[in-house]
């Protein structure tokens, strides 16, 4: 893809409070990096796993990105985001537009190659 430079893998572990759970799916991802290095050049340098819950077990598993907005920012409050009405509801998530999805759009639209 023209203009498109991989750098690397991102995941997230499953939702759960078992570490061995977890721990499972940071190695699965730290092994599909290193699969995937062949075919890529040395820009292929990201490991990105581990979110503000879990990041400590992915740092063992040689992430080089973590995302912990929670940490610094804090948790979302979704009741407030209710009252607002910007759909960031707690468990609710707006309705799909089925018949016309972002992304037929965009190529209708020429948008994307």
């Amino acid at each position: 893809m023209k203009g498109v430079r991989v750098r690397g893998v991102m995941g997230i572990a499953t939702y759960t409070s078992n570490e061995f759970r977890v721990r499972l799916d940071f190695e699965l991802l730290q092994q599909y990096k290193k699969e995937l290095e062949a075919y890529f050049d040395s820009s292929f340098d990201t490991l990105s796993m581990g979110m503000s819950d879990d990041y400590p077990l992915a740092l063992d598993y040689g992430t080089t990105m973590v995302r912990i907005g929670s940490l610094i920012f804090g948790k979302r409050d979704y009741a407030a985001a209710e009252k607002r009405g910007d759909g960031l509801t707690s468990g609710r998530i707006p309705a799909a537009d089925t018949e016309n999805p972002p992304l037929s759009r965009s190529l209708r639209q020429g948008r994307i190659p």
